[in-house]
């Protein structure tokens, strides 16, 4: 397997990138490039899409700017085109899964719940196609932000693929799993 494609050959994703179309390989070299939106139908010059070692170099870039310079707005946009150029190139990695949870990460510091969805619906995918990453502390998420939001029925059945996840003995121990746990149960007495 190689960096692009990942597990599943870069079929269909979370992030809009139509099933069955071929995914491109990028030839961009620059770092910054805000997001902008593919309209359907549109083909995409790959000399607009960053390969993966500027990806790599873009993700590291919005990090330290963030730690030092939290704007929302433009650490917004680098991470959308981030996800965007890995969606169109069909990349299924280990840096795939890093630039969703530091995009989820950052949109639940600024209270963006929308974005954070987002990301952390596509991690789920990304852990359940087998990528490693902070699965435990997306978990935790998801699950609080189900109850956040009261979606009772998305809880319950979040709780039963939780327990049928291939990983369920290891994730129901871990800290942060079990922390959201009992706040459920709090919520519920």
């Amino acid at each position: 397997r190689d960096a692009y494609g990942g597990q599943d050959g870069g079929a269909a994703d979370g992030d809009g990138w139509a099933a069955g179309l071929e995914p491109i390989r990028g030839t961009c070299t620059v770092v910054d490039k805000p997001f902008v939106r593919i309209p359907v139908g549109d083909t995409i010059d790959p000399r607009t899409v960053r390969t993966l070692p500027t990806l790599r170099h873009a993700l590291e870039r919005v990090k330290e700017r963030w730690r030092r310079d939290p704007d929302y707005e433009w650490a917004w946009s680098q991470l959308k085109s981030i996800r965007l150029d890995l969606t169109v190139q069909g990349v299924r990695t280990a840096f795939t899964v890093h630039a969703y949870e530091t995009h989820a990460r950052v949109a639940l510091e600024e209270g963006d719940l929308n974005e954070f969805n987002q990301c952390q619906t596509r991690l789920l995918d990304l852990y359940e196609g087998g990528l490693e990453g902070r699965d435990a502390e997306f978990w935790c998420y998801r699950l609080l932000y189900l109850l956040a939001k009261n979606m009772h029925q998305e809880l319950a059945m979040a709780l039963v693929k939780l327990h049928a996840h291939a990983e369920a003995a290891r994730l129901l121990e871990e800290e942060e799993v079990v922390f959201a746990l009992a706040v459920g149960r709090a919520v519920r007495a």
